[in-house]
């Protein structure tokens, strides 16, 4: 178990298109700041680190799920599970394997990101407005943390889906979907103006969604405790783990 982790992380090291979404993240962000700075020359004002932060959560969802498509569509389509199987390892260990090296890929890539943005935000910017260091620290976490459960979900549907094509189409078909509910449950729990106009069923599911759904801790401004961030994270974990072990136990690998 321990050798396969070790092959599955070296994988990672050498996978390009893990570096390439490291590289348009920074990109992105760069873009973002150098856009804010031309508008704020000619509307005036200044520009704050605070807002700088939220760029890169704002497309955090998207780069964890392509780096989980790089690298583990690769696993089919170059033979490697296959492989792994021939060479006699059970299937429950080579699935748990694999979702721990997402977990752990996504862990340090969205780390690292999030130092290189805060260097950037300081250096670009003058300084924090109004959030706190605990402030920071606190969106910073919860954004590993909810980036962590997103990219087991993303690897468990390509290990169902047998590393197929289509499994690009389905994975950002999703995680483009999830941002869209994003915008309509913050459009509508928290207006621009007046107060929240939602009651009964429909307030409790988008509190639901909003309070325990990881891809809704993707924005980097947080808006409920750590503990439901955990909560969700954990449950949406076990939920990938146990099904997609279930189905990649009985799945036919060509």
């Amino acid at each position: 178990m321990l050798k396969m982790l070790y092959t599955d992380m070296r994988n990672i090291l050498h996978n390009k298109g893990v570096m390439l979404c490291g590289v348009v993240s920074i990109i992105y962000l760069l873009g973002t700041i150098l856009f804010s700075l031309i508008i704020l020359k000619f509307l005036g004002g200044s520009l704050h680190a605070d807002e700088i932060i939220t760029s890169y959560p704002s497309i955090s969802v998207f780069v964890v799920t392509a780096m989980t498509l790089f690298v583990y569509i690769n696993e089919y389509t170059d033979g490697i599970i296959k492989n792994k199987l021939c060479s006699g390892a059970k299937r429950w260990s080579i699935f748990i394997s694999t979702e721990i090296s997402a977990a752990l890929m996504t862990f340090f890539m969205s780390a690292a990101i999030q130092i290189i943005m805060l260097i950037i935000a300081l250096v670009f910017s003058e300084g924090f407005n109004y959030m706190t260091a605990a402030e920071v620290a606190f969106s910073y976490l919860e954004l590993l943390i909810a980036s962590t459960a997103i990219s087991v979900f993303s690897t468990s549907l390509i290990m169902i889906m047998g590393g197929k094509n289509i499994s690009y189409v389905v994975g950002l078909g999703i995680a483009f979907i999830f941002k869209i509910i994003d915008m309509e449950v913050l459009d509508k729990l928290y207006p621009d103006k007046g107060l929240c106009q939602l009651t009964g069923t429909k307030l409790k599911l988008y509190t639901f969604y909003d309070r325990y759904v990881p891809y809704a801790h993707c924005s980097g401004t947080p808006r409920w405790d750590m503990g439901s961030c955990v909560i969700g994270s954990v449950v949406l974990i076990m939920i990938a783990v146990i099904i997609g072990l279930i189905v990649f136990e009985k799945k036919e690998i060509n």
